[in-house]
């Protein structure tokens, strides 16, 4: 941990007004005062882990335990085993652990701060203070209230920009979500059917041409018979393949294995056809592995082909696939639905710029923490957004923080519930198809 003057050097620097270095700096302070070394920590952890029944043998479960005065070790009075006292909760393996605090302490009181923030104040590396304030929203995100919607990943496409594993190669983040359904179709369609071999492979869409990415996704018209080859939906042209593979399917053969015998093509490359033209738009999967041509709703139809309602959020104008969406169900009304899409995009770019989809769940936890303060503010936004001054638990005025002689407050106790994350799990993290947004505001 850096010294208290250069931390408050660093919230003047960052922060765009008075009121929010005078608000942020006091809070800095005050942990300064609550935890002056990382005993106190040690000591306020304990008690947390010991009251929450946290502390317990991992081995034959038994609550029976010893704690030696400054150890970081209990024994267990049962089988007499050692364990590390932080063994299976929220901080295990954490070092710094009074840096951890500090960020959590932050966030109990409303200052979101971003890790490259985090970083200037704690003195931490960048990829440690990223872990840290990525695993704090996570946990934040999973404790999940009755005042939360679901929501399709596909609203949220604005803010996706940044690659990973899951993004299908050659192709813009936000067709994440494609690739996710198609993953979690073929899971589906193994259950069901083992003898039949889906496979969706992230490097197929290498070989789609470049022209390709950039077609339409807006519904076919007319019967499935009267579609004529080498022409997408929006006029814009198909590879030969693609062409064959949708006239194929429009005369019957709706199975991976008849298309392949049809057209004399390896199963590879009419997989990975399959899964461009379900992108686009033109076909869908059903059970069992049958295909179908996506035949369009009568025009002022207000039903998808399966029968459920429109999405309600034309954010953008996305295409919402998913079923759960809370647009599709409309147990809301349009305008709060989509203020609340607006409200987390704009917390988005103003707290990370853009994000990587596979994360979107973890940064969900903005929300959930926004929800449960008094009072909330971010140093510095990127843009002129709304989305601070409009919300009535933001004030020009901020006040002081409140008096709390220790951080136990809704992040601390989300951190416990949540348990040991790690960064091994984060990796592999990858955000649903759709995902829970706090509307408790």
């Amino acid at each position: 941990m850096r010294p208290l003057e250069e931390g408050l050097v660093e919230i003047a620097k960052r922060c765009d007004s008075r009121d929010k270095i005078e608000y942020v700096g006091s809070v800095w302070r005050s942990f300064y005062e609550v935890y002056p070394d990382p005993e106190t920590c040690w000591r306020d952890l304990i008690d947390s882990l010991t009251s929450g029944g946290f502390l317990y043998c991992r081995l034959c479960l038994s609550d029976q335990i010893e704690i030696q005065e400054g150890s970081r070790e209990f024994k267990c009075l049962i089988c007499k085993r050692r364990m590390s006292l932080t063994a299976g909760t929220f901080f295990e393996r954490v070092r710094n652990i009074r840096a951890w605090f500090s960020a959590i302490w932050l966030y109990e009181h409303g200052v979101i701060v971003n890790s490259s923030f985090l970083c200037a104040l704690t003195g931490l590396a960048y990829s440690s203070a990223l872990n840290l304030t990525r695993s704090i929203l996570d946990a934040a995100a999973a404790a999940k209230c009755s005042e939360c919607k679901e929501f399709s990943s596909s609203h949220f496409s604005f803010v996706f920009a940044k690659r990973s594993l899951a993004s299908p190669m050659w192709l813009h983040p936000c067709y994440e979500e494609n690739a996710e359904r198609l993953y979690e179709q073929r899971s589906n369609c193994e259950s069901q059917e083992e003898s039949v071999d889906v496979e969706f492979e992230v490097h197929d869409f290498s070989e789609a041409p470049a022209s390709s990415s950039a077609v339409s996704v807006s519904n076919i018209t007319g019967h499935p018979s009267q579609i004529e080859p080498h022409q997408s939906s929006s006029g814009e042209n198909l590879s030969e393949l693609e062409s064959k593979v949708l006239a194929v399917i429009a005369n019957g053969c709706d199975e991976i294995d008849s298309i392949c015998a049809k057209l004399d093509v390896s199963t590879a490359e009419v997989n990975s056809t399959i899964a461009m033209l379900q992108i686009y738009g033109l076909i869908e999967s059903l059970p069992g592995c049958k295909l179908k041509i996506r035949v369009a709703e009568p025009d002022g139809g207000n039903s998808d082909s399966s029968g459920l309602a429109d999405c309600s959020i034309a954010i953008g104008k996305p295409k919402c696939q998913s079923s759960l969406c809370s647009g599709r169900v409309q147990s809301e009304s349009r305008e709060n639905l989509e203020k609340a899409c607006f409200e987390f995009m704009e917390l988005l770019v103003d707290y990370c710029r853009r994000i990587s989809r596979k994360y979107l769940y973890v940064y969900s936890g903005l929300m959930h923490i926004i929800a449960n303060s008094t009072q909330f503010v971010l140093p510095r936004p990127i843009i002129g957004s709304n989305f601070f001054s409009s919300c009535p638990q933001f004030s020009s005025k901020l006040q002081g923080p409140s008096e709390r002689s220790e951080v136990r407050g809704y992040v601390f106790a989300s951190c416990l519930a949540r348990g040991y994350v790690g960064s091994d799990r984060m990796r592999k993290l990858r955000t649903g198809t759709v995902l829970s947004i706090c509307m408790k505001r």
